[in-house]
């Protein structure tokens, strides 16, 4: 993890920065630690610095057709990661680095998230398939000055003369070219403009232009892509960590509300390794060569998933449901938000809009949870019985232990509920209403629980290569479980809308 610069180290950084011709805004002073705090004085910058403007706004129409953004930004880098190293020495040396070797640098990756010691298979999946596609070392890609969050938001454009200037330097640190180039590449900073692989307000094509004509060294496609995927994954540790920030601290609400983001990283992780391997529609095709058993547990499973989607959440006992209560609070909370947001309150605003999607995230959770669960033990089961059946039913809790130093007395025993659970017979997708209605409550927790320790099953079979990153089916399953997630997370999340009818 890279630590966060002190101001003061922060405009060393922007001062070697600046002496390179990258557009960064001028230093005048630096104000003191004391009552105020520490900062700098710097430039006004005329520009937009909110990324959804620069990404849709009518102001950038022409910026985006022309890609003056793009180049722009493309230009800049080039010329910032020719800053002096020499320079840069004292101000970084307490900042750590990221190696420059993509090997490395995905090992590092993965030892934070190991460290973390949780269980989610699309990251490991992630891992294994990043591994096995690593693009070879070349001098020429570092170790170079890395802004470290070189994305919309950071920002400052102008729709005349595009980026005007770089800001929020506290992650800077000495790494590969690629990695910024990627950062800005990774889809949660493209406003919902997918089609714009840059910020949301540009082609490759331009960036790439930008940073040839700024004298940059060829980019190559394929990297970009490898590295994005990488920030994918990067951004959903971030997540990650903000969850630990919220349960360590409880009164930082919304670092909870980004824990639950996870799930778009880890989709757009998927979306992004499918689009390499040949596109979602022939990724997903490939679920028609599968074995008769594996293929009817995907088809089942997505039969009960699309019947959840019509249960009406109204309440039959002339008493309100649990998820009528809910969607009224969601209603109300972002009602009371507008009405701060009117009157010039705009924290306490925010932070009733985050507590209203936080009810939200709870009423289709608690509608749809169990029936996600049901469809992923079923494909889960199948899966896990043609990849490695062998090991399914002969692991034991002494076993899984051996294989990982970073797999707990909890999670094994919990992959060892998983191990014991047969393989070969998917629950029925379509119960009897009297025995739903009789077992529903107990069956959706239990439902849950299995769904949970057959995710951790598959995230140590990946992470000891007992399962192959390339197993049939797999890829489809991780796919599918994590669409529903976010229809759960955030139903509105651009990318899910690639996804959400294949589902």
């Amino acid at each position: 993890v890279i630590s966060s610069l002190s101001i003061a180290g922060q405009a060393e950084v922007i001062r070697a920065a600046t002496a390179t011709g990258a557009p960064v805004p001028k230093i005048w002073a630096e104000l003191p630690r004391g009552d105020l705090g520490e900062g700098l004085f710097m430039d006004w910058l005329d520009g937009e610095g909110r990324g959804d403007q620069i990404a849709a706004g009518k102001a950038f129409a022409e910026a985006r057709k022309s890609g003056l953004v793009g180049r722009t930004c493309g230009a800049a880098l080039a010329k910032l990661q020719r800053a002096n190293l020499g320079t840069l020495q004292q101000a970084l040396s307490d900042q750590g680095s990221a190696s420059p070797s993509p090997r490395l640098r995905l090992a590092e990756i993965r030892e934070e998230y190991l460290s973390y010691n949780i269980a989610r298979p699309a990251l490991d999946f992630a891992f294994r398939w990043l591994e096995a596609h690593l693009p070879e070392d070349d001098a020429r890609d570092g170790p170079v000055l890395v802004h470290g969050d070189f994305r919309s938001g950071n920002i400052i454009a102008h729709p005349e003369r595009g980026l005007v200037g770089i800001l929020d330097w506290e992650l800077a640190h000495l790494g590969n070219r690629y990695e910024d180039v990627a950062w800005m590449c990774v889809p949660s900073w493209r406003f919902g403009n997918l089609g714009k692989q840059v910020g949301g307000f540009a082609d490759l094509a331009d960036f790439c232009r930008g940073y040839d004509e700024a004298g940059g060294a060829h980019l190559d496609p394929e990297k970009v892509q490898w590295w994005t995927l990488l920030g994918c994954v990067r951004w959903g540790l971030i997540c990650i960590r903000q969850y630990f920030f919220f349960r360590s601290d409880g009164s930082r609400f919304e670092n909870g509300i980004v824990g639950r983001r996870t799930t778009e990283a880890e989709l757009d992780t998927l979306l992004g390794i499918a689009d390499m391997e040949g596109g979602l529609s022939a990724t997903l095709a490939k679920s028609e060569s599968l074995n008769p058993s594996l293929r009817s547990a995907l088809r089942e499973g997505k039969a009960v998933w699309q019947a959840a989607q019509h249960i009406s959440i109204l309440g039959d006992a002339g008493v309100p449901s649990d998820s009528e209560l809910l969607e009224a609070l969601t209603r109300e909370l972002k009602a009371q938000a507008q009405n701060l947001a009117a009157h010039g309150d705009t924290r306490s605003a925010y932070v009733l809009r985050v507590a209203g999607n936080a009810a939200s995230i709870v009423q289709r959770g608690s509608a749809l949870r169990p029936s996600a669960a049901r469809a992923e033990i079923m494909s889960a089961r199948a899966l896990l019985a043609e990849a490695a059946p062998g090991r399914i039913a002969s692991s034991s809790a002494a076993d899984d232990a051996a294989t990982t130093t970073t797999t707990t007395t909890t999670t094994t025993a919990a992959t060892a509920t998983a191990a014991s659970s047969s393989p070969s017979s998917p629950p029925s997708p379509s119960p009897s209403p009297k025995a739903s209605e009789k077992a529903s409550n107990s069956s959706a927790g239990a439902l849950e629980e299995e769904a949970s320790a057959l995710r951790k099953r598959f995230a140590l079979l990946l992470r000891t290569k007992k399962l192959s990153a390339d197993a049939p089916g797999l890829l489809q399953h991780l796919l599918m479980i994590t669409g529903r997630d976010v229809a759960i997370d955030q139903p509105k999340y651009p990318s899910f809308a690639s996804i959400k009818s294949a589902l």
